[in-house]
C-alpha cells in the first residue's frame, strides 16, 4: 500500500481497532486504482524486464524501461548471463543507451534487465489523493453514511416549492474513466503522473 495502516490511523487521528479492517481495505483499494490510473508503480522496487530479439525490439538503440525513476541499475545480461556494461542510464526517465557503436539485442536473442525503480518519497499530490479519498470515505462510515452517497447525485431543493438534482454520471464527467468511480474528482491531480508505456518483452516484479 502507498502507506501502512497505522500511518493511516496516525492521519485521520484514530486510535481505536474499530476501522482497522475497513482502513486496510480502502488502503489497498485506492493503491491499486491510482497505480491503475497511473499505469505505474510508486515505491521503490526490485524489478525484472526481459526484451527478445523479434521484430519489435530487434537491434534497438536506445531501451525504455518500464518503472521509472531508476534508482540504480542490478545487473544487464545477455543470453548466458554475460555481462552488459557499456552503456547510459537516464534515471528519470528510465533511458538505456548501448555506448556507440553498440546496439541492443545485437548478436543476443535474450537482454534481461535487473534493477530498482519507484521513488523513495512519493509524490506528494500523489499520496494528497490517497488520504483525501480514505479520509473521505472513512467519514461516512464512521457517521454511517453509505460511502457512495453524493457520488452520483446531488440535490439543491426549496422545501415545497422546488427540488433539481444534478446527475454526475454523464459522459462529460470522471465517469468516462474506468476509475473515476473510485477516484471521481482527483483524477486531474493525478493526471501528470501518467504513464504511457507499453511493454515490450516481458517484465515481472520480484518480490523480496
Amino acid at each position: 500500500m502507498l502507506a501502512t495502516l497505522a500511518e493511516i490511523k496516525t492521519y485521520l487521528g484514530e486510535t481505536t481497532t474499530d476501522f482497522d479492517s475497513f482502513l486496510t481495505m480502502q488502503g489497498q483499494l485506492l493503491t491499486e486504482s491510482i497505480e491503475g490510473y497511473c499505469g505505474r508503480l510508486f515505491q521503490s522496487a526490485t524489478y525484472t524486464q526481459k526484451f527478445y530479439r523479434d521484430g519489435q525490439c530487434q537491434r534497438l538503440k536506445d531501451i525504455y524501461l518500464y518503472q521509472f525513476p531508476v534508482i540504480s541499475i542490478t545487473e544487464i545480461t545477455e543470453d548466458a548471463g554475460t555481462p552488459i556494461t557499456d552503456y547510459l542510464l537516464e534515471k528519470d526517465n528510465a533511458l538505456l543507451t548501448r555506448s556507440f557503436p553498440e546496439l541492443w539485442l545485437q548478436g543476443t536473442d535474450v537482454l534481461e534487465i535487473e534493477y530498482v525503480a519507484g521513488f523513495a518519497v512519493v509524490p506528494s499530490p500523489v499520496m494528497y489523493t490517497f488520504y483525501s479519498i480514505i479520509e473521505a470515505n472513512y467519514n461516512k462510515k464512521k457517521n454511517g453514511i453509505d460511502i457512495n452517497f453524493g457520488r452520483d447525485v446531488q440535490r439543491i431543493s426549496i422545501p415545497g416549492a422546488l427540488s433539481i438534482d444534478f446527475d454526475y454520471t454523464l459522459d462529460a464527467n470522471e465517469r468516462k474513466n474506468r476509475f473515476g468511480a473510485i477516484l471521481n474528482g482527483y483524477l486531474n491531480v493525478l493526471d501528470p503522473y501518467r504513464s504511457e508505456r507499453v511493454l515490450t518483452g516481458q517484465i515481472g516484479r520480484k518480490y523480496e
